[in-house]
């Protein structure tokens, strides 16, 4: 073991015992000898290695996890009934789309004997609690500008806590992360849940210093996932088409997993639960739900409800969610002299009741990973009108595809949002109960969950668990 005698020519000869030790262990993995499915001795590693050596046992064997979790092989875990540890990487535990998607899952998932450890920088979120009280264990990496630093915090945290495998959920910067797996030896999934990042998306000059970072940034992350990750999951196919546009020629790389939500419960009438959220019960209203940020395009959405209310004067537009935009969001709508029919909400944990409320639900995002709040207002049964965009060509169901309108087409939208209206008053849209139907089967919590164990169970024992992307 280099160290002491680094340096030294018996030094060198015994680290080459080691690494001889640990490439003859690794061969027998290959052959799936019963010895090494079943445990991984560190005396058998030494003793079949055939002679005496003063390396330690403990070196050869992390040698042979980690050539063996660069190729593929496993064993850190002795057979497919064993619960799969799962080490998550995500951003942080706010009230994400991520973040919600994953406390969901958790009872699923760890009814399909997969346990889930969750690792994230910063503070302690609106979430945290309800981690842990679903049994998840909390790991806090470093945070600092250089993100790559973060693998060694991944790496220790993965073999202090013997994690099977690390799912990174934050796409273009997951590239630390399979490193720090790779460096326990551990297999790494990377996740995309949203839409490439661009100065547009971020917010950035073009002229800052930040904008001059991006571009190798990403490049540098996106070399590492494609090279060294076991597996890229997409949320959408939209998410893989801008990562990696021919992914399809790499099923052994690249899956599409569509995500699943937990469908709202509507209790009460619509009058019940405008009276509880305090808006008129006489007047058309009009939703949003997202975050305050510029891929939502706020500043045309109320551009359209601008539009709207010269045929429908007494409507109401609500807007839900809250973010670094939203000063410049309430100050726009002041100009346009919107103030008093504009509600601000807020971040709001009951967002069923605001879809029990509503008639028509508003979202003209220019990028997106998916969009899970369509998905959640299709199964409230809520009218929608969205910009049409690949995302959210896969998240609306098709007999709702007709109420998608072009970018910028304020005019545009504001007539189908009017249709809409018009046409959930007389009861007259039978495409929005067809809507619900067809998320409620291929967007359940339950579904995405059961997929997503299968994915785990495929890269930890092979393809005969492999997930079967038909069933996507």
């Amino acid at each position: 073991m280099p160290g002491k005698h680094w340096g030294s020519r018996q030094g060198a000869d015994r680290d080459r015992d080691g690494e001889h030790c640990a490439r003859i262990a690794f061969r027998i993995s290959r052959r799936k000898e019963s010895w090494w499915a079943n445990d991984l001795s560190y005396c058998d590693l030494r003793t079949l290695y055939g002679r005496e050596s003063r390396l330690r046992a403990r070196d050869y064997g992390k040698r042979a996890n980690f050539l063996a979790g660069c190729c593929g092989y496993r064993p850190w875990i002795k057979n497919s009934g064993e619960t799969m540890r799962v080490l998550t990487v995500v951003h942080s535990l706010g009230i994400g789309g991520i973040e919600v998607t994953l406390l969901r899952s958790l009872p699923y998932l760890r009814r399909l004997g997969v346990e889930i450890g969750v690792a994230c920088a910063g503070e302690p979120g609106a979430l945290s609690d309800s981690f842990v009280a679903e049994g998840a264990t909390i790991h806090r990496l470093p945070r600092g500008a250089n993100r790559m630093l973060s693998a060694l915090p991944i790496r220790e945290i993965v073999e202090r806590f013997e994690y099977h495998l690390v799912h990174s959920m934050l796409g273009y910067n997951a590239g630390s992360h399979v490193i720090g797996a790779q460096l326990a030896g551990r297999p790494c999934l990377v996740s995309f849940h949203g839409p490439r990042k661009t100065l547009q998306t971020l917010g950035i000059s073009r002229r800052s210093l930040k904008a001059a970072a991006l571009r190798p940034w990403l490049a540098i992350n996106s070399h590492i996932i494609l090279k060294r990750a076991r597996l890229v999951i997409g949320h959408s196919e939209a998410n893989l088409d801008q990562f990696y546009p021919d992914w399809r020629r790499r099923p052994d790389l690249f899956r599409v997993l569509t995500n699943g939500i937990e469908f709202p419960r509507i209790e009460g009438t619509k009058t019940d639960n405008r009276t509880f959220l305090g808006l008129p019960a006489d007047v058309p209203v009009f939703l949003h739900v997202g975050n305050f940020s510029p891929p939502k395009n706020h500043s045309e959405l109320l551009q359209i409800f601008r539009e709207i209310r010269k045929h429908e004067p007494r409507s109401i537009l609500v807007l839900v969610g809250d973010g670094p935009r939203r000063v410049v969001i309430e100050a726009e709508a002041s100009r346009m002299g919107l103030d008093d029919f504009v509600v601000f909400a807020g971040q709001r944990r009951d967002t069923e009741r605001f879809f029990a409320a509503a008639d028509v639900f508003l979202f003209p995002s220019f990028s997106e990973g998916y969009g899970n709040v369509l998905i959640e207002a299709q199964a409230a049964a809520l009218p929608v009108v969205a910009s049409d965009i690949p995302a959210h060509r896969e998240a609306v169901a098709s007999p709702q595809h007709q109420f998608l309108y072009r970018l910028g087409d304020i005019k545009s939208a504001a007539e189908l949002a009017l249709r809409q209206l018009a046409m959930a008053r007389s009861r007259s849209n039978p495409w929005v109960e067809q809507s619900k139907k067809i998320v409620s089967i291929r967007n359940s919590i339950e579904t995405m969950a059961g997929r997503l164990a299968d994915i785990y169970r495929g890269v930890l024992f092979g393809d005969q668990h492999a997930f079967r992307p038909s069933d996507a």
